[in-house]
């Protein structure tokens, strides 16, 4: 009878520890889905910066562009100006001389 107690304690031994490293394992695959969803999310945040950064640095250059093409259309415009200043003085002095 204490054999067979005996047989029957380890035998609950062996099955409890059985259990407990079912759960063990149970519990590492848990943490392991858990960083892996840490570790995507992470990369999707980094690509969405790099993204973002990608865009901001696009629309700096194209504002830089715009300005440069503003700043070329003022100086042409201020050198027709000055063009047709020119013009209406020489043509003012041709005046002066006719008459």
């Amino acid at each position: 009878l204490r054999l067979e107690a005996e047989a029957a304690a380890e035998q609950e031994r062996l099955r409890l520890e059985a259990e407990a490293a079912a759960e063990a394992a149970r519990v590492e695959s848990e943490r392991q889905r858990i960083e892996a969803e840490r570790l995507a999310a992470e990369e999707a945040r980094t690509a969405m910066e790099r993204q973002h950064q990608m865009e901001a640095q696009r629309l700096a250059e194209e504002e830089a562009r715009a300005e440069q093409e503003r700043l070329r259309l003022e100086a042409e415009a201020a050198t027709e100006q000055e063009r047709l200043r020119l013009e209406a003085e020489a043509a003012a002095e041709q005046e002066r001389l006719r008459l």
